[in-house]
């Protein structure tokens, strides 16, 4: 009498998930506990980062061998209007020597400091000052331009149109409006004909 071959289990409905990609497994193993979660959607690579580690991650991103990702092409914000974080910043990095891109998001907590007046300044006073590891405060994000000098007006930008301020710039100011314009006009609360 012959046993019967094993039967193989049925195939599930569900879909596996993916494995990580190489830059999310290397990320996790550098900096535990910075990845909030990850989307690989149509071969677009997200990462989405906690604020306090995001100089950190991006750091690590631009200088680890295996990353290189050396040009910041793109950085901008979103107003998700009633989410806590209310702001995303989104940065758009590309390795020159892999050929690949890769998105970092992070959030930007809402308070009163995110609506305060832009500062006036005549040019740069300093240096930016070294990176620190945490968040400065709520409304209020870290500078990358110590990382990526073209940050500094990416950055400027993201501070007159939505009122982002960006912790160690070296000239946070407007760039768009006119230095006495009142209000951050691509918040989702702003209104349509501006304030009268």
């Amino acid at each position: 009498m012959s046993a019967e071959p094993p039967v193989p289990p049925a195939p599930s409905s569900e879909p596996a998930p993916p494995a990580p990609p190489d830059v999310v497994a290397r990320l996790e193993a550098a900096l535990p506990g910075a990845l909030e979660r990850f989307e690989d959607l149509r071969g677009e690579l997200s990462l989405w980062i906690h604020s306090p580690r995001l100089l950190s991650v991006l750091r690590f991103l631009r200088d680890d061998p295996g990353q290189q990702f050396d040009l910041l092409v793109d950085l901008t914000a979103v107003d998700r209007l009633g989410a806590v974080p209310r702001f995303e910043l989104v940065y758009q990095l590309y390795s020159t020597r892999r050929g690949v891109w890769l998105r970092i998001l992070s959030g930007v907590e809402e308070s009163d400091a995110v609506s305060a007046p832009a500062p006036v300044s005549s040019g740069p006073a300093h240096l930016p000052e070294p990176i620190r590891e945490t968040t400065p405060g709520p409304g209020i994000a870290s500078s990358v331009y110590s990382l990526w000098p073209a940050a500094d007006w990416f950055e400027r930008e993201i501070f007159d149109m939505f009122g982002i301020r960006f912790a160690h710039h070296p000239d946070l100011r407007r760039i768009l409006m006119p230095d006495d314009w009142e209000g951050h006009p691509l918040r989702k609360d702003y209104p349509v004909e501006g304030y009268r």
